[in-house]
């Protein structure tokens, strides 16, 4: 069913069967002492040369029933500014997946960091340096 979290699951494998980034990427865990935000960066550069550009992805999953801001004053990327991650670089990132969005899906041209994550949301996000 379109829409639904087994749905979302197989897009997220099929994605990490596909995705260099996602499948061997080094990982760093982000905001860990939110309450309600999970975030977690992966950083990649492939080894062949001419590939080197180094692909980062995002995921930021909000665990619980109220919204989470993002964007703005106050907004959980804010935050994240202070361990090295600059909003601003993510404003152009392509949206791969988003849990409360089946048309988010790789090559869907959704582009960005939503305003906010409802509860129970997550998105992911891809950007290459």
């Amino acid at each position: 069913m379109p829409g639904s979290v087994f749905e979302h699951y197989r897009s997220l494998i099929a994605l990490r069967h596909n995705d260099d980034a996602l499948a061997l990427g080094t990982f760093r865990l982000l905001a860990a002492t939110h309450p309600t935000a999970w975030v977690i960066l992966r950083q990649w550069r492939a080894p062949q040369p001419g590939e080197g550009r180094l692909e980062q992805l995002l995921l930021i999953a909000q665990c619980a029933r109220e919204d989470l801001p993002l964007a703005g004053e106050g907004g959980l990327l804010a935050d994240l500014a202070a361990e090295d991650l600059e909003p601003e670089e993510w404003a152009e990132a392509e949206q791969l997946l988003r849990a409360g969005d089946p048309d988010v899906q790789p090559g869907s041209g959704h582009f960005g960091v939503p305003e906010a994550l409802a509860g129970w949301d997550s998105v992911l996000l891809r950007r290459r340096a």
